[in-house]
C-alpha cells in the first residue's frame, strides 16, 4: 500500500472523526443556532479537524497518487462515518446502510484496480 493511499484513508477517517464531534455538539444543543455553534468547542473541535488535519492529508494524499485514486478513498468517509454512528452514538445501521458500505468498498477496489 503506497504512502498516498494511507494518507486519503486517513483523510477520509478524519472527516468522520469530526462530523462525529459536530454531531454531538448539536445534539448538546438546547435550540439550534449559528451562534451556539461557533460558541462550542465540541463543534469548532470538529470543524478543525475537517479544515485542518483531513485536508492536510488529503492534499499530501493528491502529491503521492491519482486524483482518481484518492477521491474515493475520501468517499470511504460515509461508510467510517455510519461505523463511529453505531459505535459511539449507538446509532442503529440499516440493511440498507449496510449494503451501501459494500457498494462503497466495490467501487473504491474497482477504482483502485
Amino acid at each position: 500500500m503506497s504512502y498516498g493511499i494511507i494518507l486519503a484513508i486517513l483523510a477520509s477517517l478524519f472527516v468522520a472523526v469530526s462530523f462525529y464531534y459536530q454531531r454531538i455538539a448539536l445534539k448538546r444543543m438546547r435550540k439550534f443556532s449559528v451562534r451556539g455553534m461557533l460558541l462550542s468547542r465540541t463543534w469548532l473541535f470538529g470543524l478543525v479537524i475537517v479544515g485542518g488535519i483531513s485536508f492536510i492529508f488529503y492534499l499530501l494524499a493528491l502529491r503521492s497518487e491519482r486524483v482518481a485514486l484518492v477521491q474515493p478513498l475520501m468517499n470511504a468517509s460515509i461508510v467510517f462515518s455510519l461505523l463511529l454512528g453505531h459505535f459511539l452514538l449507538r446509532e442503529r445501521i440499516t440493511n440498507k446502510e449496510l449494503a451501501s458500505i459494500v457498494v462503497v468498498f466495490l467501487g473504491i477496489m474497482l477504482t483502485a484496480a
